[in-house]
């Protein structure tokens, strides 16, 4: 399993290597009006069913043509990887080898998420289940149902270093 999810979190980190950095602006609670305990609780519940708070797709349901449908072209495409970047709504869509094209991840790095920190996670979760490093980021891996999600940080972290992202992907 945790084999499978190193493979998974190399490839992601590798497609996200090719596309531009881009430097999201901060965000407070009290901009969103939502407290972190809060948003990841929220998170946690969109999870379980394969969904982001952010975006209606579900993994191993949406396909790319609904997802193109909806939001239009990424701002970015990987065909042999399969991965979509809709960078202005701050979404990262990989997709299954299958013809359908049928959506494997979500990674969202919406700036609300900059109000999580280690120490918040920790405190609202407990501990992970797993704790993955690949290149400069530190995925956070809970279970959600038949799902896991991984609370993403910089490598360099400390208990109030602020999150950068969440993946949902199938449980492994």
């Amino acid at each position: 399993m945790l084999k499978k999810l190193g493979i998974f979190i190399l490839a992601f980190t590798f497609a996200l290597s090719l596309t531009p950095i881009v430097n999201l602006p901060s965000v407070t609670a009290a901009q969103n009006k939502v407290k972190p305990a809060s948003l990841i609780a929220l998170t946690q519940k969109a999870a379980t069913k394969g969904q982001s708070i952010h975006a209606p797709f579900i993994v191993n349901e949406s396909t790319r043509p609904i997802i193109r449908t909806q939001w239009g072209e990424p701002e970015t495409a990987y065909e042999s990887a399969r991965v979509d970047f809709y960078t202005s709504r701050h979404f990262t869509f990989s997709y299954q080898y299958d013809n359908q094209w049928t959506l494997a991840t979500i990674r969202d790095e919406d700036p609300q998420y900059q109000t999580i920190t280690i120490k918040t996670l920790l405190n609202t979760l407990g501990n992970s289940q797993s704790i993955e490093s690949s290149g400069d980021e530190k995925w956070y891996i809970y279970h959600a149902g038949n799902y896991d999600i991984a609370y993403v940080f910089p490598s360099s972290t400390k208990n109030t270093t602020k999150a950068k992202a969440v993946v949902i992907s199938p449980a492994q």
